[in-house]
């Protein structure tokens, strides 16, 4: 079996990202979002895991960041831990006209345009309070023009400021390569990522 580590559950007792907590590297006891106590489920977790993961087993992380945490835990530490980096698809994504991207997407052009994003714009773990304050500082800039695309636009700020276009969730490559293109910059605040 071939397992492909896109996030540190499979190495810790339950948690996908960890944050500060490395006790995932001595067997999740005492477990700090479960409240600390000595044996717990996060602890058993790894025990199974421990047991079951067969020895025929490969692990291919898709950064050197997560197969990193990878050999540093219980769970894995003895084991032979390969990284393939993730793909992008080179004829989805390339560069075009600023000009055209903005025209296309109804930006203005006469902005400094920001662009962020992610699945969900109001997740902790993506930076969501850092990315508020930016928001509440340039609220009522004149000379920038935010471009925000991800669920949870409404929850990460409300209202949402008269500088600021939201795209929703994006599924389409060519929208996206077109955002990419419009930005004079890209703002990525998250604290925690699989790639590094």
């Amino acid at each position: 079996m071939v397992w492909t580590l896109r996030d540190m559950w499979p190495f810790t007792g339950g948690c996908h990202f960890s944050g500060t907590c490395e006790k995932y590297a001595s067997g999740c006891g005492q477990c700090p979002i479960l409240g600390g106590g000595e044996e717990t489920i996060t602890s058993e977790d790894v025990a199974f895991k421990v047991k079951h993961y067969g020895p025929q087993s490969v692990f291919v992380a898709i950064s050197e960041t997560i197969a990193e945490q990878a050999r540093k835990s219980t769970v894995l530490r003895e084991r032979d831990i390969r990284v393939i980096p993730n793909s992008v698809e080179m004829s989805q994504l390339r560069a075009m006209d600023k000009a055209q991207a903005r025209s296309a997407l109804g930006l203005p052009a006469n902005k400094f345009v920001i662009a962020s994003g992610a699945l969900n714009l109001a997740d902790p773990r993506k930076g969501a309070d850092i990315m508020r304050h930016i928001l509440s500082v340039y609220r009522d800039d004149k000379n920038v023009h935010w471009c925000l695309f991800g669920k949870g636009l409404a929850e990460l700020v409300d209202p949402v400021p008269e500088n600021c276009t939201g795209f929703g969730l994006i599924r389409d490559d060519v929208i996206l390569n077109q955002i990419y293109s419009a930005a004079d910059v890209f703002v990525m605040p998250s604290l925690q990522e699989s790639f590094g």
